[in-house]
Order: structure tokens, then C-alpha cells, then sequence
């Protein structure tokens, strides 16, 4: 009878995991799935047995389903696929595992299938790639394997965490190729790991997301997840690989143990890394797996029988939204996730993510997830943006100084215009005063004067003060006119006339006034580089114009310049740091960058058109502000 209740309890467990199971037989009719799988659907169950794909999905994707369950059939082999699922209009990647379904006597009668989705670990694993420059520092310290290998296969760099997997330190194993070390020739399941190594060399996106065999020093075969990148020169030549791997090594045993029998899925309970615990409708603890007892400290024997909020392993002030996902569970609606610290038996302490979900005959199941190292990281990583910032800052601050250094001898020549004049008219006033004659009009062309020195200075003033970056409700003229007002003087001395087709009454923008006058007059002084490059004795013309896309809700910021123009080879380098076709004396490589960042900080875009010879257009869109709702008073 204990057996049977067992048996009963795993039914009712495999019914509600949150991966999706299913059986079909020869005729590919479905003889059961799980509850996971049929509220995608919108079906009760029952309702599914008997149909075939073609009753449930579109005939696009009744044909792909039905052309993997033959072949799983042809084969008689176990099929992995990774695949894009549509939930409620929402698509999403999963992993789908397909095995053929065998009797007793070893004869096939069916297949069976389970899938789960994977979008989180993908995206995790981008972030991993196209955050590795910026959280360079956290690479040593971060919990998957990182190493790179020239086109070859030979070790070019080996983190902690991979000397830690594989069992060699880092002086042993970089500059040998990773075929015989740390992959094998060939793996278990046949395939030829070393021609695998070369083929990644060649072409790497082929292997972007890859999973193999791997041997560690002493011998022990694992496997791993592996995100594969390119790494490339300046010059777009293929020079290394970047390989992220994490151990799926369970995941595949895991695998394993779905190819027996239904009998041995309270096993596979057993050994989830999961903590695992089943409620009755009281809250009262009536089993948990091994790794509930690892993760608490306390024996089976000590939680079974107990309430869960008695068992000691809470803290009070997390006890009411623990009954909040209780109380959701029980009712059948899907709860999400909570994050709390749990108390072991030995007072230590745990960050767990805990989900809820209910079970046949009204029993509720907690699952439970060590998350204490993913928070480290995450604390680790916001640790290192907010000092990534800060040098962001110091970087745009840097780039501001140099340019006041570019424009300070025009400036020194602005002002030495309208103090020449006042010294002047001061001169005649002081003589007309000793002959007795009016001088009001001499005074207030020294007004005139001193007020467009003192233009000049607010200019050169707001413009070289650091400042925080703060969005707000801006007229963009007013950054466009400032910038202008720096420059234009000077670049008409050296017969450069700026075009303005400034349109007056656009809407407004969400921006900082400070950081757009800085991307402006980058962008002027680039234009005034070009052209001097190409034109250093004829006329130059910047033109920039302003334009609303109303469908688009886009203020359009357009320059455009007749200078020297870029090579069609080096435009697409020019958004990286450090990277100038200018002499050292002009630049430094870091304005466009900084440019790019301050647009995309913005929520806009930039795109640059160029052609040798010819002349550069840079195109800036920036959204158009839109006033926040007010939140509504909740009436008493």
C-alpha cells in the first residue's frame, strides 16, 4: 500500500512540474500529457487524448512536430531540438527532448516527450557576451567556465572557475591545444571532437551555442554548455574564439533517467538539485526530498509532520508572503516566485527562490532554489557598473576639457573683438566728455559689447562644468543654438559657413541640456576637421537641420558636412573608443564613442553615411517627451 502511495504521490508530482510532458503511440495520437502542457493549450487534459498534432496546431507546425516523431521512429534514437514555442502570442525558446517509447520486451510503442524553456538561460548567456569588456574584473570570480583559444584550439586564456572544473592551473594548460587536455578526440557518444575543434575555428556562429564532451585531468568525462563568439581584429580577420561553458553534466544524467520508465521518476525527484517539499492542505510538511534535508540542515524526520511555518527554517517577516503563495497555490493560480533568506539548522543562513504550485487531492508543492550565489554576482556586477559609470563620467568630463582646449584660442579671439571695441569707444567717449558732447551712444555700444562677452563666458561656462546626467523637458534648439553660438564665429574665420535650418515650435524632448551641446559640438568640430582635411583653402558648409516625425514621435537631428569624408573600410570602427583616422593632435578616439553613448542614453539612435571625398551625414533621432501619468488616489 506504501508503494502505491508513492507510486500515487510521483503521478501527481510529474502532473504538475513545470516542464511540459507528453505520449504519443505508432499512430502519433496522444495518450497523455501533463497539466503543465495543457493549460498552453487552454485543454483539460482529457480533452487531448486521442487528437493528433494537427487537431492542436497550426498545419505549419503539426508538419514539424510530425516530421521529428518520425525520425525519432527511423532512428529509434533519443532526439534533442531547440526550438521557438508561442504562448499566448509571446514566443519564447525551448528544449525539447524526444525518446522513443519502449514495452517491457524492449519493443516500441510510442514516444514520449518532455520540453521547458530555456529563454532565460539564453539571455543570460548574451548579457554574458556582450557585457565581457565592461565586467572584465568579475571574470575571475564568475561561476562557468571562461576561456578563449586561437583559430587553432590552442588555450589563450584559462579563468579560476575553469582551473577549479578541469584540474589544471592556469601555466599548464595555455598555449596546448585543448584536444587531448580538456576535450577528447573522440566523445563517448562517437563523434570526432577534433574535428569539431577545427570546424569552431573556421566557423564559429555555426557553434555559437554548443553542448560536448569534456575530460578533466584526472581522467573524469563531464559535459558542458558552451557559448561560443568570434573574436575579431580591426581589420574583421577571425583571431580567437571567447567560450563560456557551464556543467550540464547532471542535466545530461538527468536525460538519461527520463529514457527508463515512469517508475523511476520519484527517483529523479530524489536527486533534483532542488529543494522539494509537498504540503497537505493544512500547510503541514508530509514529505521532502535529500536535497531539502542538504539545503536545511534538518532530517526528514525532524520537518515531516510540521507546519511550515513552525519548522524553523523562516524568518517572521517573511512568513506572511509565504502564506500569500500558500494561499495562491492551494487555489490553483500560479504564484510567482519569492525570494527569501532561509535559516538552516545550524543558524547559517541561504538565499532561496521559492515556487508554489498545486498538486492532485489538494497537496501543494514548494520548490525551492539556492540562488546565494547568483545574488553575490548580481551584487557584484551592480558594484561594478556603478564604478563603470563613474569612469563613463570622468571619460565625458576628459572629452569636454579637450574640446574647450580646441576651441580656446577662437574664444580668446571672441572676446578680444568686443574688448578692442569698448576699449575704443571708451577712448571717444572720454574725448567728447572733455568737450562737452553727449556720449549716451557710446555707452550703450559698450553695453552691447560686454553683453556678448558675457554670452560668450555663460556659453564656455555651462558647457565645461561637470554635471550629472538628468533627463528632463528640453526645447533641443537650445543645446543645437548654444553649440552654434561657441563656434560659429570662429569657423566663419576659417571660411566655414554653418547652414541652420532649425525648425522653431517642435515638441519637446526628454533630455540633458549639458550632454546634447556636447554631442553637437563634437559633431561640428568633427565637420570642421573634415573639411579642413579636404578644403584647407576653399569654402566649407556644415548644414544641420531639425525635422519632427510625428508618426514615429521623433525630433530628427540631421548634419551634414562637404569635407574629406571616411573610408568605406573604417566606418564602422568609428563608434569605437579609441579608434580616429584623426593625427594624435586632433583626436583621441573617444568623442563619437561618447557621442554614441550619450544618444543611447537618450533612448535614440545615430547613424553615420559617408563617402571619400565627398562628405559625411550623421542622422540623430531622439524621442519626443511624453509627460508621465499621474497615479490615481485610491478612493477610502
Amino acid at each position: 500500500m506504501h508503494d502505491n502511495i508513492i507510486k500515487d504521490l510521483s503521478h501527481f508530482i510529474i502532473d504538475t512540474l513545470p516542464q511540459k510532458i507528453f505520449c504519443k503511440d505508432l499512430q502519433f495520437k496522444y495518450l497523455f500529457c501533463n497539466k503543465e502542457y495543457a493549460y498552453d493549450l487552454k485543454l483539460p487534459p482529457e480533452k487531448i487524448r486521442g487528437k493528433t498534432d494537427y487537431d492542436l496546431f497550426s498545419k505549419e507546425m503539426a508538419e514539424k512536430y510530425r516530421r521529428d516523431d518520425e525520425e525519432i521512429l527511423r532512428q529509434n534514437a533519443p532526439l534533442h531540438i531547440e526550438e521557438m514555442y508561442v504562448k499566448n502570442g509571446k514566443e519564447s525558446i525551448v528544449h525539447t527532448y524526444k525518446v522513443p517509447l519502449q514495452d517491457t520486451t524492449g519493443a516500441v510503442i510510442g514516444i514520449l516527450g518532455v520540453f521547458w524553456d530555456i529563454t532565460h538561460h539564453r539571455k543570460i548567456e548574451n548579457q554574458l557576451e556582450k557585457s565581457e569588456k565592461e565586467y572584465r574584473e568579475l571574470v575571475e570570480t564568475a561561476n562557468s567556465i571562461i576561456l578563449r583559444m586561437d583559430t587553432k584550439g590552442n588555450v589563450t586564456y584559462f579563468n579560476k572557475f575553469a582551473e577549479d572544473f578541469f584540474g589544471y592551473r592556469r601555466e599548464e594548460i595555455v598555449g596546448k591545444n585543448v584536444v587531448g587536455t580538456i576535450v577528447p578526440k573522440t566523445e563517448s557518444t562517437g563523434r570526432d571532437l577534433k574535428i569539431m575543434i577545427e570546424n569552431i575555428g573556421k566557423n564559429t556562429p555555426a557553434y555559437a551555442n554548443n553542448e560536448n564532451e569534456n575530460i578533466r585531468k584526472n581522467g573524469r568525462r563531464v559535459w558542458v554548455a558552451w557559448t561560443n563568439k568570434g573574436i575579431y581584429d580591426q581589420h574583421g580577420n577571425h583571431i580567437e574564439t571567447l567560450c563560456i561553458g557551464n556543467d550540464i553534466t547532471k542535466l545530461k544524467k538527468t536525460e538519461q533517467e527520463l529514457q527508463s520508465s515512469r517508475l523511476k521518476y520519484h527517483n529523479m525527484i530524489e536527486s533534483s538539485p532542488e529543494s522539494i517539499v509537498v504540503l497537505d492542505k493544512k500547510g503541514v510538511v508530509i514529505s521532502c526530498n535529500s536535497m531539502a534535508e542538504k539545503i536545511s540542515g534538518y532530517k526528514k524526520t525532524e520537518l515531516i509532520g510540521k507546519h511550515f511555518a513552525k519548522t524553523g527554517g523562516f524568518r517572521t517577516k517573511d512568513l506572511p508572503r509565504l502564506f500569500i503563495l500558500f494561499r495562491k497555490a492551494k487555489k490553483g493560480v500560479f504564484p510567482d516566485s519569492l525570494e527569501i533568506e532561509c535559516i538552516r539548522k545550524d543558524s547559517s543562513t541561504v538565499t532561496m527562490e521559492v515556487r508554489g504550485s498545486l498538486l492532485e487531492d489538494g497537496y501543494i508543492q514548494l520548490i525551492a532554489t539556492d540562488i546565494s550565489e547568483r545574488k553575490k554576482s548580481r551584487e557584484k556586477l551592480q558594484a561594478a557598473y556603478e564604478e563603470i559609470k563613474k569612469t563613463q563620467q570622468e571619460l565625458i568630463q576628459a572629452e569636454k576639457m579637450a574640446a574647450m582646449g580646441q576651441l580656446s584660442a577662437g574664444i580668446s579671439h571672441e572676446l578680444n573683438q568686443p574688448l578692442t571695441g569698448i576699449r575704443g569707444l571708451a577712448q571717444i567717449g572720454l574725448r567728447k566728455l572733455n568737450n562737452g558732447q553727449d556720449i549716451e551712444t557710446h555707452l550703450n555700444q559698450i553695453i552691447e559689447q560686454t553683453d556678448r562677452m558675457e554670452r560668450i563666458i555663460k556659453n564656455v561656462r555651462f558647457f565645461a562644468r561637470r554635471s550629472e546626467f538628468s533627463l528632463k523637458r528640453i526645447d533641443i534648439r537650445i543645446p543645437l543654438l548654444d553649440a552654434i553660438s561657441l563656434i560659429e564665429k570662429q569657423f566663419s574665420m576659417k571660411n566655414i559657413i554653418i547652414k541652420k535650418h532649425i525648425v522653431e515650435g517642435l515638441p519637446c524632448i526628454h533630455g540633458d541640456t549639458n550632454q546634447l551641446q556636447q554631442v553637437f559640438l563634437n559633431l561640428f568640430t568633427n565637420a570642421r576637421d573634415a573639411i579642413e582635411d579636404r578644403l584647407p583653402t576653399k569654402k566649407g558648409e556644415i548644414t544641420v537641420k531639425t525635422v519632427f516625425d510625428g508618426p514615429a514621435r521623433q525630433i530628427k537631428v540631421t548634419f551634414g558636412d562637404n569635407g574629406c569624408g571616411i573610408e568605406k573600410d573604417s566606418l564602422r570602427f568609428v563608434m569605437n573608443p579609441f579608434y580616429t583616422t584623426k593625427s594624435p593632435q586632433k583626436g583621441t578616439g573617444l568623442g563619437l564613442a561618447i557621442v554614441y553613448r550619450i544618444i543611447e542614453q537618450h533612448h535614440g539612435t545615430i547613424k553615420i553615411k559617408s563617402k571619400k571625398g565627398i562628405g559625411t551625414s550623421v542622422y540623430i533621432t531622439l524621442p519626443i517627451y511624453t509627460p508621465r501619468p499621474k497615479a490615481r488616489r485610491r478612493k477610502r
